[in-house]
């Protein structure tokens, strides 16, 4: 009888994992302390990711007392890390810290899972240097720490515990693992629609791995038991929300379930109010339908190239181990040629390669579920592979023609660079027949190339981070922001708290109102809004709305109003208050109802080109 193969010790399997992870912490930790609370943007977006989870803790209620753009999960998340932690910026800080390493941790496991122990590791790095801590653009936020909106990477941590119990389903589908993803599922619902969209991707992606698997069983009971268990399930988020709405919250019961299901439903409310949603500047660039034939071009060039090159590299890395020593000294000095053409390769242009590389992992997945059809062996970790691919691709579909790892691409785009440079690492040599000693030196020369792109993500980081030395606010909701001969963004809201918290303690102010935009401004100095808006670009003025925010003006004016120097063009406003459309009746009614009592910097804050604040008061 033959004698079984002995399996190796734990300890022999888990020390490069071990290793691995904790080489991952200490990059994580480094770009963490180097870029210590420079992450947040002092005007921008952010302030809302405070306020709104500092109102709920004061007993607001989102939607009836705060505007909010998404689902309720992320704010009420947030007001209970205030609870806990007490109210501050370094209470959401430390929360988000512990949901970036379950991000980090889960994105190792299920990457080490689908294509291996090195891919996981480099991807991981990839993923911490390119897009976890970095600052590539002139505006802050775009980071895991103090993200532009919570739901993004709230939303992250949610799709991939979601593949990690879907992945389950598709091995055994027990009652337990069912009703786990469909609640996951189900939670998608409370966040943003580009959430929903990639948990319904993937679920969709689970459904064709058990369909494939068992279709020609047809085991039609088990079928509609597992959909009415997970559909069941995915419901009770959202029941519970508007139960919570209805009971608690004070809200009518048809109210409780539409703020239950805003996240998607704003959605189709924005596709009713406009013949499209691309009317708006910033959505059409956003997506990269401002220039698309263009895009499309520049994405199949890099695509291509990306993917030719990198099996050019197998191809040739196998070759070299197969030639004469002349023919190697000449292949190292072309291997040269391409290191130096590499450091006139805009880096930061990656973003669209990942399309191309998506592409290709998935008709590598297409040949590789053919083949194993054919062999009828089944390759257990497809499902994770199949589901990471689905989630990358349908998070990288926000910015479709306008891929990029800066910007919104931070999170957007961050589960397409990990599967892509798996895919590069593992998928495409296997595809190729790269096998052995050939195998490992084409991994470490790829390992080399993505090292290079942190360095340049890094480098660009640091040149933006330096200047972060202007502290803005007190305490726990102390941070910092660009140098005022950089930007004075950061100079203008010290500035104007300061001097808010003095007029607040000697004329007992008591609510503010920043326009166009600036609610960061609220939450430092604790004075709240006395009406549910705090933003004021044109996709919130339009239909109507104007008039609503004009008639919650005149029944509860705030006793100070600050315009405060913000660039709207983004939006297509070249001046805020140009037009009825941009802000025109709102700065009338300041000026009808309002006197100006402080002013720092330029006078005339709607300039976009100019930078400075006003303060008024109202007459009364």
């Amino acid at each position: 009888m033959p004698k079984k193969a002995k399996r190796p010790a734990p300890a022999a399997t888990l020390w490069p994992d071990a290793l691995n992870v904790t080489v991952l912490a200490g990059l994580a930790i480094y770009f963490a302390q180097i870029s210590w609370l420079k992450w947040p943007d002092p005007l921008i977006d952010f302030g809302r990711e405070l306020y709104l989870p500092w109102r709920i803790t004061q007993g607001a209620l989102l939607f009836k007392d705060e505007a909010h753009l998404y689902g309720p999960l992320s704010p009420y998340l947030n007001s209970l890390f205030f609870r806990l932690g007490g109210v501050g910026l370094m209470t959401l800080v430390m929360a988000n810290v512990v949901i970036y390493c379950a991000i980090l941790g889960l994105l190792y496991y299920l990457v080490r899972v689908g294509w291996g122990r090195w891919a996981a590791f480099v991807s991981g790095a990839f993923f911490i240097g390119v897009f976890s801590f970095s600052h590539l653009v002139g505006i802050d936020n775009y980071n895991f720490l103090t993200p532009y909106s919570h739901e993004m990477t709230h939303g992250t941590l949610l799709i991939l515990c979601l593949i990690l119990a879907l992945r389950r389903v598709v091995r055994s589908p027990g009652a337990a693992a069912i009703t786990i993803a469909g609640l996951l599922a189900g939670l998608s619902l409370l966040l943003k629609p580009e959430i929903i969209f990639t948990a319904t991707a993937v679920v969709g992606g689970a459904v064709f791995l058990i369909v494939r698997r068992d279709f020609r069983k047809r085991p039609w009971a088990r079928w509609a038991r597992t959909s009415g268990i997970f559909v069941a399930a995915g419901f009770t988020p959202m029941i519970v929300a508007a139960l919570l709405f209805w009971l608690r919250g004070r809200y009518s019961p048809g109210d409780a379930l539409h703020y239950a299901n805003y996240a998607w439903l704003v959605v189709l409310q924005g596709m009713r109010e406009s013949a499209s949603l691309l009317d708006d500047p910033f959505q059409k660039a956003a997506l990269g339908l401002d220039h698309p034939w263009q895009n499309l071009g520049i994405e199949m060039i890099w695509g291509g190239a990306a993917v030719v090159f990198a099996g050019a590299l197998a191809w040739g890395t196998a070759f070299f181990m197969r030639t004469a020593k002349a023919q190697k000294v000449f292949l190292l000095v072309l291997l040269v040629f391409a290191g130096v053409a590499a450091t006139r390769v805009p880096w930061m242009n990656l973003g669209y390669a990942l399309p191309g590389i998506l592409l290709c992992g998935a008709l590598i997945e297409i040949t590789r579920m053919r083949a194993l059809k054919a062999a009828e062996g089944p390759d257990e970790n497809e499902a994770v592979r199949v589901l990471l691919w689905m989630a990358a691709a349908a998070m990288l579909a926000r910015m479709a023609l306008s891929p990029r790892i800066y910007h919104y691409g931070f999170v957007q785009a961050a589960m397409a660079g990990v599967v892509g440079v798996a895919i590069l690492m593992s998928s495409l040599p296997q595809l190729l027949s790269v096998d052995g000693l050939a195998r490992k030196w084409y991994q470490a020369l790829l390992t080399l190339l993505v090292a290079s792109v942190i360095g340049v993500a890094a480098f660009n980081s640091m040149q933006f981070y330096a200047y972060h030395t202007f502290s803005i606010g007190e305490g726990a909701n102390q941070f910092y922001a660009f140098d005022e001969n950089v930007a004075p963004t950061g100079l203008l809201v010290e500035q104007a708290r300061q001097y808010l918290d003095k007029d607040a303690k000697e004329n007992n102010v008591h609510s503010l109102l920043v326009m166009p935009e600036g609610v960061m401004l609220n939450y430092l100095t604790q004075l709240p809004n006395s009406i549910p808006y705090y933003f004021f670009p044109p996709f919130v003025l339009a239909h109507g709305r104007v008039n609503d925010i004009l008639q919650r003006l005149n029944a509860a004016p705030p006793d100070r109003i600050v315009v405060i120097s913000r660039d709207m063009r983004e939006f297509g406003v070249g001046r805020f208050g140009d037009s009825p459309g941009h802000g025109q009746l709102l700065i009338e009614f300041i000026n009808q109802n309002y006197q100006g009592v402080y002013s720092y910097g330029y006078n005339d804050p709607l300039d976009p080109d100019r930078f400075g604040f006003l303060v008024f008061a109202h007459r009364n």
